[in-house]
């Protein structure tokens, strides 16, 4: 509280206290002023428009469409607007008054919302009364009005008065970031509060000023303290009244920033609580002192990750804490410090933690921090000090934070509410957040656990043992800052205050003679070994120095503590540290119980530092509580107390975790031999988290120990023990980041790693062994000699690699430590295994005997480091030997020095060249040799010196040479080495420095086939670089650039980009400032930006590293088509602010990387494609993602490839998110996503449950068994793809109804698997595609040693039995066997997509006997013998190549089916005929004659063209083909010509789009011509007309789907002309034309105006254009019409009309009594027909007026005289029947039986029937007696009916 009560901060509290006083009082003045307004409104009003004030409106909501009332209120309020324009216009919404403010239906009603008119545009809209608006949108609308001047004394008119003063002095406040206000400016807030307060006029109008004056003035001059919290409170609840957002804004920053302060008050008095104190004696538990007196600095050095992922050590020891957690001045993100066991890691973070409590700490504590820098750690407002053991099944910090820190110091509703202030603190505070013991956090499916909150400033730090940096996969990109803590700078003064904390007489000089005489001080290194040693000295425990002996002593040490009886292990017992124990044998048994729960803990799947009592009780036979607690008394374990958790479920661990290791391996050295074989099965850990266990069982059993490791060392655990010892043998810098992907490098470098961290295992494990007597007998293949082990290491390595001299697979030679005869030794006896050499000459002697061995080996991998002093007889032979080493793969020359070529093996794939002397010649016949090897070859060159440069002697024949597979990196190279490669055919290169990019330079443009680039190094001013056109793909990888240099090479790449597709990555790269350019080039940084914006990015696909903000902002904006986003990290600000939706043309988006909640940034809704490849991600963000996804216009395909959902167990604290996204994504309309999956767990299916996708791809049969559970709940699924090999068995997924394709692409399945497929889509019933494409089938499993024919038959026998009828099955690249499934079944549909297929399909087509529709798409030629099913009604081709005579026996074969067959020709191309070598040209004539006659006989083929060719309309013509379909105006065009002599055609179906005069010739047998999609001219129609009109006989035209365009290529005078020739054409005959029009035009009926047409339709859409003509067709006879109708029958028609047909669709009752009226007024005879016409009810549901209007004309239909009116009705409704009751109709025919039983209760009022024809039987029914002519069509009557026939 103590930020509250700083005299600023009250000052603050009075400006804001007084400041919701003075709203107050001017919102009542508000109030009942714009009430008296809106009177003042209503009056004027009603005085000068006579608009009576009891008027009222509250339906006008456009403001450009106002009622008469409404636009006064308008006109008044812009009126006294004090800052109106212009002049009054109610559709311009920006001249004076805040339109967007106000709810025009409620001017009538709040006064309030004209108030709102006046305030500002922008926080208002949402306000309803004055007592929720604030201060500013009050004395804004005051001051905008001008008719309020009359509550003010001061003239409001001057810009300098008393309301502008408040409002411009209230701003700052109102917007101020920080809680404080100066005394003159709360003097200044008070004095402009008082102006308004004491105003004459102000205080006249409102008494409440008097009170509110007084009040002010007290409360400026109180010098007492405020209640700050209460008092914050009730101002924070005065504000959220008027919803002042700013206001609430620094209320609550203000509450925030006191309870964030009361929190870490909190939090340093736990640490300091908890913290404080250091164990001084591991044998008696309690023993500790303050920490202060004990720590000693740590032994702290920076690590140095090499580029090719080692790990070193270096000597730079850290002396700040700014070294820890700063990084060139920033903040580090990570921070790693590894450490041994016992080394000091524990007690250096709780010690940090301290210094942080002492520097924020009001008093002076007077303790020495670490380091002097202390001032570092107060930069952090926050530590979080975390033990991950403690949490070791959770991921989440925040959680950790909350279970381990908040539990501890809070409860209740504190707990809740300092929760939800930890994610503020995180998202807002530097932090410094330190996580003891990674490797103890046993959750291993994380690398490392994370803040799922949006934080900013955070650093997170972690200690560790070595082997969890490999175990973890920890990738070097994720490693801020990686510190090596090695124990104290000063053992000795650690030591000497151990020594003092004991209760001894002995001195630190004792002891110190004491470790010299015994060797010890190796162990002094580690702190708590030394803490042991010292205890275990001053008890008179002494040891010989090995690791066992030392922890066995401290355990019998400890179990003295607890008993007094003594016991001893007999001699040759196997473990031999064990014989000089007292204290063990006795509690053997509880010994063993703890030594099998440790290895179960450590070595189990759940491996564990903490366990509960529970889990305890599993590992003791008998007295587990008395043995437990005797175990916590001596101190073996220790217990964690709560009091939130039961007693059985207390936190329990060991002593330490060395402790639990030891007991681990004391469990696994006793086992028996024949159990342990399967007690290491049950090993699940890896091989570096059970190291320190393997150490010490090697040093208890070495014979168990080498089973041990053995057992552990799983296959692919010693493949990658080998790979990385092939890595170090390839240094830094080999293959680097440039053709290697990111997961490829990290593997590298844990593999590295992990060789490393193994091979000083084995060298403990040997030291260990040895001091205890051991053999260690173990076999080791990899040997590294190299400087990063210590002189005592690399002896124990030598020891061991005399063991195994025949067993050494790698051999790396960095020291000299082994003789040469121990080498040639080694390289003799493992010659057959030995795999890679690596000899460092400088440092290993080197002769030419070694050389010559290297024929003789198997070597892949060869790695040779040159001497000054080697005698050139050693180069030399080397180099002649090199050519023989056929297995050779990788070939790297150090400091060599050549003139003549290096003639490299056939092998060789990698050829790196470092720091090496070459001539001209030698590198010039290098890259000749090199382009002619068989594979793809990765040349490095790094810093090769070019001697006699000069040399041309085989250029020449290097610039023919392919060096398409020669990928070449350089380093450091000189400009005689780039003028060597000048005009070379590169096609791959990568340079690294930015010395090598500017001498590069000069030769890009002159490697005219270089199509890869890669750049590397530091480059700040843009240099001028012209690259190939052949250049496609260009990489930056790990660069450090400037803005501008980087802008200016993407302007180059995006000028190349123009014509072919381009591949840009930016990888890993570091934008700096342009320090070393000039001012101008920095000022063009802006315009290049610009510039990029402008470029055309249409064609390249850029990849970037997201780990660069600034990067971005380069890229934001940019018309980018794909973008690849790798190495996503956890929480991305820049994704959040926008600059994916920069990209407005972005198409395809791939993202790699980790994503949790929420997904917050949005997608460019440009965006077609995402792709989400080797992602991890939660199911909200998820959820989030797809949600935004679905909001898009148009289908967009998602695919998830090696796509991690986690787990809902490892989301369980955000069910309730997962549960609210998903219920949204339910009702979330996800339809248009395409989603594809490749390799995913079932939760990521779970998500999908029950949603609405459409498009499903399933590219694995893994993915779709895991989807087979969700697949029956997509209801909405219409497309299912599936991929891959391997559907095996039976197909036993239930699919959707509503399955519309099933398409199998490229899958390898078993018969039995695609037949069950099959029937279970049969089974669906509706009509479902499956598509078939390039499947391979084969027999299944269970019947291989069967006949296949018969497998087939067994499995085909279900699906012949079933229906199929409703599958379409498409088939591309066919097989035979998947062709004889088809045999004999019943599909009705198929569709060949190539040529081969009709072959396949031969033999088997006329056993399709439901086959309906066959579609051929592909090349067919030569002879037609295909037989086709003869149900066959529909036949495709498309897109075939075929002969002339193929097409004409292939339409004869289907003319011979003999039932009419619609044959559809699209975009065939014709080739040659074949020429048939055995036929004489006689022969031929008189065959094609024959032929041709009876290609003439086609008439039941309906023919359908599109896009065709002159040679098919050849093949037609004179055919006798009844119905043709043209589908474009070329086809017609082509056509032409042969359509005269088509003289049975009946039906022609025109579309396409016609200009000019329709001048083609038609058949006179013509009796149809259907317009369908056609756009055409009124010329060519008219045209079209006359054509028509000339037949002797009649024609149907019907005018469908069509567009009416005028005659664009006339001008005026021509137009007028040939509308005059238009109305003389229409003036010819259209007495024989009927004329159906389902969609018009005005200009087409304007055509038709005035002619002589007999017959015409009409459907419903275009009647309204149609009636205007209807009247001036004076010869109409028939009219048809279709579609629905509603209202009154508003159609005038011609006296002409006898007949009117009304077909196919439905009216209201009263538009057909309204007919029924029309009608009437004829004076003759008129039959109105009704085919399939619904009249729709009017029952009690319809709208009051309809039923009157109904009633109506119900009623004047029953007036009406239409006893002249014939009906005739097929289908009717009761509704039509009912409607003709008791009217006057005279015909009536009724063609359908079904109506009979609606029309007899009509029949006897129809009281003027005259003739009544019925098909049907009458019985009983009732006629009326005017009835005179009565048949029936096949009716019988009874004798009663028959009776009153009046004949």
């Amino acid at each position: 509280m103590e930020a509250l009560r700083k005299k600023e901060t009250q000052n603050w509290e009075k400006c804001w206290i007084a400041l919701v006083k003075t709203t107050e009082v001017i919102a009542k003045l508000a109030r009942d002023a714009f009430d008296s307004f809106y009177k003042h409104v209503r009056q004027t009003m009603y005085s000068n428009h006579g608009i009576s004030e009891q008027d009222t409106c509250n339906s006008c909501m456009d403001l450009s469409k106002l009622c008469n009332l409404c636009s006064k209120i308008h006109f008044y309020i812009w009126e006294n607007h004090r800052f109106k324009t212009g002049v009054h216009n109610k559709n311009v919404q920006r001249n004076g008054p805040s339109w967007n403010n106000t709810d025009c239906t409620n001017w009538c009603t709040n006064s309030w919302e004209l108030a709102k008119c006046y305030m500002s545009t922008t926080g208002y809209k949402e306000v309803q009364s004055a007592g929720t608006t604030d201060f500013q949108g009050i004395i804004g609308a005051l001051y905008n009005c001008t008719w309020m001047q009359r509550y003010f004394t001061d003239d409001l008119s001057k810009a300098d008065n008393i309301i502008t003063k408040a409002r411009d002095t209230i701003k700052p406040l109102r917007h101020a970031h920080v809680i404080e206000t100066s005394d003159t400016d709360m003097i200044a807030i008070f004095d402009c509060f008082l102006n308004i307060l004491n105003d004459p006029a102000f205080v006249y109008w409102c008494p409440l000023a008097d009170s509110a004056r007084t009040y002010l003035g007290k409360l400026q001059n109180d010098s007492r303290l405020l209640v700050d919290q209460i008092l914050l409170e009730e101002m924070k609840s005065a504000f959220l009244r008027v919803k002042d957002k700013v206001m609430l804004d620094n209320i609550n920053e203000a509450l925030t920033q006191d309870k964030k302060e009361e929190f870490r008050e909190m939090l340093m008095k736990h640490y300091l609580k908890t913290l404080g104190n250091v164990s001084v004696s591991p044998i008696l538990e309690g023993r500790d002192k303050p920490i202060w007196d004990i720590f000693v600095s740590p032994k702290l050095r920076k690590v140095d990750v090499k580029a090719n992922g080692s790990r070193i050590v270096t000597d730079n020891l850290v002396h700040k804490y700014k070294d820890i957690v700063l990084k060139s001045d920033k903040i580090c993100e990570k921070v790693f410090i590894q450490g041994d066991p016992g080394m000091g890691k524990t007690t250096f973070l709780n010690k940090l933690v301290l210094d942080w409590c002492d520097e924020n700490s009001a008093a002076n504590s007077g303790h020495r921090s670490t380091f002097s820098d202390i001032e570092t750690l107060k930069e952090f407002r926050f530590i979080f000090h975390i033990i991950l053991r403690d949490s070791i099944d959770t991921r989440e910090v925040v959680e950790m934070i909350k279970t381990q820190i908040i539990d501890g110091i809070y409860v209740g509703e504190k707990k809740k509410e300092v929760l939800d202030l930890l994610g503020l603190i995180l998202e807002q505070d530097t932090c410094l957040i330190t996580l003891d013991g990674l490797n103890e956090w046993t959750n291993h499916k994380y690398a490392t656990p994370v803040i799922v909150t949006g934080t900013r400033n955070c650093v997170m730090l972690f200690t560790t043992r070595p082997y969890a940096m490999v175990d973890r996969c920890i990738k070097d990109s994720e490693i801020g800052i990686l510190l090596d803590l090695g124990g104290v700078t000063e053992p000795k003064i650690l030591m000497q205050k151990i020594i003092s904390s004991q209760q001894t007489d002995k001195s630190y000089t004792d002891f110190e003679a004491y470790v010299d005489t015994r060797n010890l001080s190796h162990l002094l290194t580690s702190p708590w070994l030394a803490t042991l040693l010292v205890n275990l000295w001053s008890n008179a425990k002494y040891v010989q120095g090995s690791l066992c002996e030392l922890l066995v002593l401290l355990i019998d040490n400890l179990l003295k503590k607890a008993t007094a009886q003594e016991g001893f292990f007999e001699e040759g017992y196997p473990i031999k540290c064990f014989s000089n124990t007292c204290y063990i044998k006795p509690n053997k048994e509880i010994f063993d119980a703890l030594g099998k729960a440790a290895f179960f803990f450590t070595a189990s799947s759940k491996s564990s530092r903490m366990f509960t009592e529970r889990e305890l009780r599993n590992y003791f036979a008998n007295n587990f509580h008395e043995q437990l607690q005797f175990c916590l008394k001596v101190g073996l374990l220790t217990a964690k107390h709560n009091s939130t958790i039961l007693p059985e479920n207390k936190q329990i661990s060991f002593l330490h975790e060395t402790i639990q290791e030891f007991f681990a391996a004391c469990y696994i050295a006793n086992l028996e031999e024949d159990i342990l074989a399967n007690v290491l099965g049950e090993i699940q850990s890896g091989m570096l988290e059970m190291s320190q266990v393997i150490v010490f069982v090697c040093g208890l059993n070495c014979k168990i120990g080498n089973k041990v490791i053995q057992c552990i060392g799983t296959g692919k655990f010693f493949e990658d023990v080998s790979y990385g010892v092939s890595t170090y043998l390839k240094g830094p810098g080999s293959e680097t980041e440039f053709f290697k992907s990111d997961q490829d490098i990290n593997y590298d470098q844990n593999c590295l790693a992990l060789s490393m961290l193994f091979q000083r295992m084995l060298i403990a494990s040997y030291h260990e062994a040895s001091l205890n007597g051991g053999l260690f007998n173990l076999k080791c293949e990899h040997f590294v000699f190299s400087e990063i082990f210590n002189g005592t290491e690399l002896k124990v390595l030598q020891t061991l690699l005399l063991k195994n001299m025949s067993n050494v697979r790698s051999l790396i030679l960095e020291c000299n430590i082994l003789r040469q005869t121990e080498i040639l030794n080694v390289l003799q006896q493992s010659k057959v295994c030995l795999e890679r050499v690596k000899i460092d000459s400088r440092r290993v002697p080197s002769t030419p005997e070694i050389v010559k061995e290297l024929p003789n080996l198997n070597v892949k991998e060869l790695a040779f480091f040159e001497n000054n002093d080697v005698s050139s007889l050693f180069s030399k032979l080397l180099f002649s030997i090199l050519p023989t080493l056929s297995h050779l793969e990788f070939l790297q020359l150090e400091e060599v020095t050549r003139e003549e070529c290096i003639n490299v093996p056939v092998s060789l794939w990698q050829l790196s060249l470092k720091k090496c002397t070459l001539s001209s010649q030698c590198i010039q016949l290098l890259m000749i040799r090199l382009s002619s090897l068989a594979k793809f070859i990765i040349w490095e060159l790094n810093e090769v010196n070019v001697i006699r440069p000069n040399s041309t002697f085989a250029h020449g024949q290097l610039l023919s040479c392919d060096m398409s597979k020669v990928r070449l990196i350089v380093r450091k190279g000189r400009k005689e080495l780039y003028e060597i490669l000048r005009n070379t055919p590169l096609k791959h290169l990568a340079v690294e420095t930015v010395d090598d990019i500017s001498m590069a330079s000069e030769i890009f443009p002159t490697l005219n086939k270089l199509e890869t680039l890669f750049l590397c190094g530091t480059h700040t001013c843009p240099i001028e670089l012209q690259f190939p056109s052949s250049l496609n793909t260009f990489g930056l990888v790990c660069c450090k650039c400037s803005h501008e240099w980087l802008c200016s090479v993407l302007m180059k790449l995006t000028s190349l980009a123009v014509n072919v597709s381009f591949v840009i990555g930016i990888i890993n790269i570091e934008l700096i400032s342009d320090n070393g350019c000039e001012d101008d080039s920095k000022n063009n940084l802006s315009e290049m930006k610009s510039e990029l914006v402008l470029r055309d990015w249409s064609k390249i696909t850029l990849t970037v590293s997201i780990d660069n903000i600034e990067l971005l902002d380069i890229l934001h904006g940019l018309s980018i088509s794909v973008l690849y986003i790798k190495n996503f990290k956890e929480k991305c600000v820049t994704l959040e602010s926008g600059f994916l939706t920069s990209l407005g043309t972005l198409n395809k988006l791939i993202l790699e990387g980790y994503f949790i909640d929420p997904c917050e940034f949005r997608m460019p809704h440009s965006l077609t494609q995402i792709i989400l490849m080797k992602c991890e991600c939660s199911a909200n963000w998820l959820c989030n993602l797809l949600m935004e996804i679905s909001s898009f216009d148009h289908n967009v395909q998602c695919v998830l490839n090696d796509f991690v959902l986690q787990s809902y167990e490892e989301q369980n604290k955000y069910t309730s998110k997962i549960g609210a996204s998903r219920s949204n994504m339910l009702s979330c309309n996800i339809s248009n996503i395409l989603l594809c999956v490749i390799n995913c767990s079932i939760e990521l299916f779970e998500i999908f449950r029950e949603t609405n996708i459409l498009n499903l791809s399933l590219c694995t049969p893994k993915t779709f068994a895991l989807a087979s559970e969700i697949l029956p709940t997509l209801r909405y699924l219409s497309m299912l793809y599936l991929k891959g090999s391997c559907y095996t068995g039976q197909c036993t997924v239930q699919v959707p109804s509503s399955l519309r394709v099933v398409s199998l692409m490229a899958i390898e399945c078993e018969t039995e698997w695609l037949c069950s497929l099959l029937i279970r889509l049969s089974s669906l019933g509706q009509r479902i595609e499956c598509e078939i494409t390039a499947m391979t089938l084969h027999k299944s499993v269970e019947s291989r040693t069967t006949d296949r024919s018969v497998d087939t038959r067994v499995f085909r026998t279900k699906l012949l039995s079933c229906n199929m009828t409703n599958i379409a099955i498409s088939v591309t690249n066919g097989s035979t066997d998947l062709f004889e499934i088809l045999r004999n079944t019943s599909i009705a549909r198929l569709l060949l997509r190539q040529a081969g297929e009709m072959l396949l399909t031969s033999n088997i087509l006329t056993t399709l006997n439901n086959l309906n529709s066959l579609f051929f798409i592909e090349t067919y030629m030569g002879r037609c013998n295909l037989k086709l099913p003869s149900k066959l009604r529909i036949i495709h081709l498309s897109n075939c190549k075929c002969s002339t005579d193929w097409l004409s026996r292939f339409l004869l074969t289907i003319a011979s089916l003999g039932h009419p067959v619609t044959c559809n020709l699209t975009d065939l191309i014709f080739q040659n005929d074949f020429v048939y070598a055995d036929a004489c040209k006689t022969d031929s004539q008189v065959h094609d004659s024959n032929f041709r006659s009876k290609a003439l006989a086609i008439s039941n083929i309906n023919i359908i063209v599109m896009n065709g060719k002159i040679e098919l309309y050849e093949i037609l013509r004179d055919s006798n083909i009844e119905k043709m379909n043209l589908e474009t105006a070329d086809d017609v065009s082509l056509a032409a010509n042969i359509l005269p002599s088509l003289r049975k055609l009946k039906y022609l179906r025109l579309s396409g789009f016609y200009k000019g005069q329709c001048n083609f010739q038609l058949p006179i047998s013509l009796e149809v011509i259907v317009i369908d999609k056609v756009k055409f001219t009124t010329v060519w129609l008219s045209s079209l007309f006359e054509t028509i009109s000339s037949f002797d006989h009649a024609v149907f035209l019907n005018l469908y789907d069509f567009e009416l365009h005028p005659n664009e290529d006339a001008c005026e005078m021509y137009m007028h002309v040939q509308t005059a020739d238009v109305q003389s054409e229409m003036s010819c005959d259209l007495t024989n034309v009927s004329l159906f029009v389902t969609q018009g035009s005005i200009e087409l009926f304007k055509m038709l105006s005035n002619t002589n047409l007999v017959k015409m339709g009409l459907h419903a859409d275009c009647v309204l254009l149609g009636s205007t003509i209807l009247p001036t067709l004076k010869y109409l006879k028939m009219l048809h019409l279709e579609g629905n109708y509603d209202g009154c029958f508003y159609l005038q028609l011609p006296v002409s009309l006898q007949r009117i047909l009304l077909k196919n669709g439905k009216c209201s009752p009263e538009w057909l009594c309204s007919l029924f009226i029309t009608l009437s007024t004829f004076q003759n005879h008129v039959v109105c027909v009704l085919h399939d016409f619904v009249v729709q009810p009017c029952g009690e549901d319809s709208n009051a007026d309809v039923r009157k209007r109904f009633s109506d004309m119900r009623y004047k239909l029953l007036s009406s005289d239409i006893s002249h009116v014939e009906l005739q009705i097929r289908n009717g409704t009761l509704e039509l029947y009912t409607l003709l009751r008791e009217t006057s109709l005279g015909i009536l025919k009724i063609e359908s039986a079904d109506d009979i039983s609606m029309v007899k209760d009509t029949l006897p009022t129809l009281t003027k029937l005259k003739q009544c024809f019925i098909c049907g039987t009458l019985f009983n029914h009732h006629l009326p007696q005017t009835l005179e002519v009565m048949n029936s069509n096949e009716a019988s009557f009874s004798i009663e009916l028959y009776r009153r026939l009046p004949y």
